[in-house]
Parts: structure tokens; sequence; C-alpha cells
């Protein structure tokens, strides 16, 4: 009976210990199961396709004023071209690229696979060299599809013809060394050879559809823009600063002439160069802030922006409703010469478009989001389309390092059938391609983004358009002939820009050479 009594207080204990584990227990898988529950939740939730369009990187400027001593002689590649910063700074992108849909989402394969990738660029060196840097870092070593086997490797079966044979009309070259040092790889280090695709500049309205050249009409919109009460306002809050760099640097004497100036000296800042002024300045801060009002100004104006944007946002609409509706990326045969070639996988998951700050200021005025800034080097706008746990289909839209909410949607993330309708709205009235004057048989429908164009015929003596002929960046040539002499208006150009390059630059210094 004793021991009965000493014991009691030892089973009550013991019961108590095992009721409080057991609730603690049953409260610790209800909170396993719930967090279980979150993960699944947001697992579900799956990335299916990116459109993203990047501007270049750091580039020479476009323009070089009196009193700098940083001549175009000083850039050893000439005006307008891409330099080593932005070489690294488009790498770096594609390296945050691949961490967002490779590791993190697995959109794509970690190597890069021609079905899951699209890139295509505007006509301009800087823009194709920036799209194969992106590609790099997005697609870095090691590589095993570009790694040839070992008869390959130890064969002379890769030789191009120039080194076969004994008699070579510039003697003896042993490639032998150049071999070794590739092993078995097809390139050194491994690096991945991404095919990146381009459009004539005045047949590219998907990237340059905001250009006078490409649609003549918006010549005489953006000649209204010049001086409209906006510039006049912008003039009169710059005049001293106006007056003081057309007087030490020979600018066009506006707001315009001004930001000319202020991308010139964002390039050189940005290549650690010694500025001709100090950026403590008020002339300094006042040319950076007209070249932010420039290109928002006239590439991002709301009306600029409706017809402009009109083919892209046409295209991208296109493409994500195909790949929600049949999990193929798809487009018609008549919106395809938009992207300027047939070669869209229907297995395509990400497509890269390289451009310039003017298509992306333009893309962002289009769909509200005009923030009145000059698109930084190597930014990047990217439009995801998600699956949500529901089923339903939304539409992310990211610029740089943060998300945007899609202005008059009214869910975050905007559903895909919303973001239509919000696209199909603000396009312009009638379609693209009537509206600048290239509608064929085949665009009778009026739709933006469904109509062949024809390339527009080259009059007698006219030369073909080549890389020399600047187009899309915000601060390419301009000619402006009411006032007799070259000139330069930030974000715009002239349709004939090589009117006075060759006789005024050289050719050797023209963009491109």
């Amino acid at each position: 009976m004793l021991k009965t009594k000493r014991l009691l207080p030892i089973l009550l204990s013991a019961l108590v210990a095992v009721f409080v584990f057991a609730r603690c227990g049953v409260a610790t898988l209800r909170s396993i199961s719930s967090s279980s529950a979150v993960g699944d939740s947001v697992a579900a939730r799956q990335l299916v396709a990116v459109v993203a369009v990047c501007r270049h990187g750091a580039r020479s400027p476009i323009d070089f004023f009196a009193n700098d001593e940083n001549t175009a002689a000083t850039w050893p590649m000439g005006r307008g071209f891409l330099t080593p910063l932005g070489v690294r700074q488009m790498f770096l992108l594609g390296a945050a690229l691949r961490h967002r849909y490779v590791d993190k989402h697995q959109l794509l394969s970690p190597s890069y696979t021609r079905q899951e990738v699209f890139v295509r660029s505007t006509a301009k060196l800087r823009t194709v060299q920036s799209a194969s840097a992106l590609m790099m870092g997005m697609f870095p070593a090691p590589q095993r599809v570009w790694q040839l086997n070992e008869d390959q490797a130890s064969s002379h079966a890769a030789l191009p013809p120039m080194l076969v044979g004994e008699e070579r009309y510039d003697g003896p070259f042993d490639v032998s060394s150049v071999l070794d040092h590739l092993g078995d790889s097809a390139l050194p280090f491994m690096q991945t050879a991404v095919p990146v695709l381009s459009l004539g500049l005045s047949s590219d309205h998907l990237l340059l559809g905001f250009e006078p050249n490409t649609c003549p009409p918006l010549s005489k919109v953006m000649d209204e823009l010049l001086n409209d009460e906006e510039a006049k306002a912008a003039n009169a809050k710059w005049l001293q600063e106006i007056n003081e760099a057309h007087t030490r640097f020979d600018t066009r004497p506006d707001a315009f002439g001004l930001g000319a100036l202020g991308d010139t000296l964002a390039c050189e800042k940005a290549d650690g160069r010694q500025l001709p002024v100090s950026e403590d300045s008020a002339l300094y801060r006042a040319a950076i802030e007209a070249k932010d009002f420039g290109i928002s100004h006239l590439n991002g104006h709301p009306t600029i922006a409706q017809i402009g944007a009109t083919p892209f946002y046409s295209v991208l609409v296109d493409i994500l409703s195909s790949k929600a509706q049949t999990g193929k990326m798809k487009i018609s045969d008549a919106a395809s010469p938009f992207l300027g070639t047939p070669e869209l996988h229907e297995d395509t998951r990400f497509v890269l478009l390289s451009a310039h700050d003017s298509t992306i200021s333009n893309l962002l005025g289009f769909i509200g989001l005009n923030d009145g800034k000059q698109p930084p080097f190597a930014s990047l706008l990217a439009f995801e389309l998600w699956r949500e746990p529901s089923g339903e289909f939304t539409v992310s839209v990211l610029y740089n390092a943060a998300e945007k909410p899609v202005p008059g949607c009214s869910s975050d993330p905007c559903s895909l059938e919303a973001f239509q309708r919000i696209v199909d709205d603000k396009k312009v009235p009638g379609g693209y391609l009537p509206y600048c004057g290239k509608e064929t048989s085949s665009a009778a429908s009026g739709d933006a983004g469904r109509g062949i164009q024809a390339a527009p015929a080259r009059r007698l003596g006219q030369p073909e358009e080549t890389d020399d002929m600047e187009s899309g960046d915000a601060h390419d040539e301009l000619l402006q002939l009411h006032d007799g002499r070259r000139g330069r208006v930030a974000g715009m150009r002239s349709l004939e820009p090589w009117q006075d390059l060759a006789a005024e630059e050289g050719s050797p210094e023209m963009a491109g050479i």
C-alpha cells in the first residue's frame, strides 16, 4: 500500500507528460502540415514563359563637343560602341537572369538549348554584342553541348580550308598550339555560341516602332513635341544652363541639346574619364536632368508610346496567350515579320530582345510606367507569364530590380485576360501599319501585330542602310535643317542621318566602324 502511494505521483506525472507531448506533437504536425500546404501552394505557382527587353551596356558617346578632351579619337572603337564596362554589365545581367530563370524557377535548362531560348537584337553592333555577352553570363562554362568527341578533337576535321594544305598564301601556320589550348572544347573556356538574330533598322517595328524612319508620320508628331508647352517650360527652366552649354560646347540651344550633352557626360562618367564640367556644377546637374527629360518626353510620351509600342505589345500578347492556351509558343505567320525571323520554336520559354534606352522608355510609356528617367545602361524590362495554383494565368512586369503593378489592372499580378484587355485598349486605333502607311493586302485586319509590312523602297541615290546610320538610341545622330547646321535633339533622330555624317565626321569615326 505504501509503495502504491509512492508510485501514484510518479504515474500521474508520467500521464501529464504524455498528454502534453501528445498535444504538442499534434500541434507540431498541424504546423508542419500547414507549412507544407503553403509550400505546395507556392510550388504550384509555375513560371511558364518570359519575354525580356534589355538596353545595351555602357557605350562610347554618340556626340562629341567642342572643348571636350574626350574626342572620338580617344575612344578605341569610335562612337556609339560598347565599352569593356558595357560588356561586363551585360555578362553580369546574364548571370542574374540565370539565377532567376535557371537556378531559382527552373524555367530553362542549365545548358543553352535552341528550342528554349530565342534572342533577337536591333541591327546595331552594340546591341548585338550586348546580347552575346548576356548569353555568355546566362549560360557559362561548362557547356557539354559545345564539346567535341575524342575523334573530332584529335583529328583535323575541324580545320577550315584556309588551314589545310601545304601551300598557303601567307606562309606556314602552326595550328597545334591553338588546338592544344582548346582541348576538346569547341570554344575557349567552353563558351556558348548563341545565335543573335536581327532585322533591318527601317523594318524593325517590334523594337524601333517609334522611329520616324520606321513610321514616317511620327516625324510630324515629334516635331510638335519639340515645341509643345512642356518643351517650352524645360527651355525656360534651364535657360541659363542652355546658354552656358551652347557657349562652351556649341550644343543645340535648347533643352534637347542640353540633354545631348548630358548623355555624353554620362558615357564619359561611366568610363571613368575626366569630365569637361564639374559634377558639382549646375550645368552638369541640368544636363543630366535634361537627358532624362528628352527621352521621357519624346520616346515615352503617351502619344509616341501608343503608336510606337503597339507592334511589340501585340506580339507580346500573341506569344503569351498562345503559351497559356496550348502550352506552345506560336506566333501567326502574319505577325512573324515583326520578330524578324520565323525561327521562334514552339517550346521557346525565354525571349530576349536586345535594344535601346529609347525602346524601353517607349514600352514603359505604353503601359503607363514611364518614370521620367532615361533607362540606365543594361536595364531590363521583363514580362513573366505565370500559372497560378488555381490554373489562372497571370502576367508580372519586372523593371530592373522591382516588380511593377500594371496600371489599370485590378489584381497584382495582373491576370493574362486583363493584361490583354489593357493592351487592346491602348493600341493605336486602326492598327500600326495603316497609321504608318505600310499596310498591304494581307494587313487588312488592321491589327498592328498581324500585318505583313513591306520594306520601304529605297530612293534613287539613297545608300543602303548600314550600322553607320545610327538608330534606336535616344541620343543618335540628328540633322536639324531649320537652323542650317547639324544639330542634336536628345531623344530623336533624323530620317536621313547620312546626309551630313560622311562629310563632317569621316567614315572611320562613324558608329559601327
